[in-house]
């Protein structure tokens, strides 16, 4: 409807065209929930085309869905060379995931433990999931303690739409063979 009434391309000032730009930001969401991940990356590639700032390092996750490591590694280095805060953060996240996913656990809890310090692992001006990625980083190269120790952080943090904390930790005990605690943190599970 929006285009039928303005075009395809509409100019900045002379039309409504933030919401335009808002509508092909979240088509590439929505792309990416329904895991259309092509998509996704042609949605983000039309918004890139009208406005500015740019989307770049948001197509570091569908090319790793994509298992194209390089493409997506290449896509966070873009957005955190942009210089803008909300980039770097995007490719840091970002890179946390394609590590652990293209199997390199270490890059992956080095990429988890920056985007976790951009704000000081602070409950509360974090998300739980930055959380839980590190502390999911941490348990894949043992480091258990670590791995706790955010996990407890994360229930404290704000929620997020993603994972829920006391699973990871019910997870975490249960590996340990400490059932009563995994009990106590399943129990806990909104």
């Amino acid at each position: 409807l929006f285009t039928n009434r303005y075009g395809s391309h509409p100019m900045m000032g002379g039309t409504p065209w933030r919401w335009h730009a808002q509508m092909l930001r979240q088509m590439a969401f929505i792309e990416a929930d329904m895991e259309h991940y092509e998509e996704q990356l042609r949605w983000i590639e039309a918004y890139n085309e009208l406005y500015r700032p740019e989307m770049l390092a948001e197509s570091a996750w569908p090319l790793m869905k994509l298992r194209r490591f390089d493409d997506a590694r290449t896509a966070a280095d873009i957005g955190r060379r942009s210089g803008a805060p909300w980039q770097n953060e995007v490719a840091l996240n970002a890179l946390c995931a394609v590590e652990f996913e293209a199997g390199d656990e270490r890059a992956s809890y080095d990429a988890c433990r920056a985007a976790l310090m951009l704000h000081g692992a602070d409950p509360e001006r974090q998300s739980a999931v930055d959380f839980t990625n590190f502390a999911e980083a941490a348990r894949s190269l043992f480091f258990l303690d670590e791995a706790e120790e955010m996990g407890l952080l994360a229930t404290r943090a704000e929620v997020s739409w993603y994972g829920n904390p006391y699973v990871e930790l019910g997870e975490l005990y249960l590996r340990e063979a400490r059932f009563a605690e995994a009990l106590a943190m399943l129990r806990e599970v909104h």
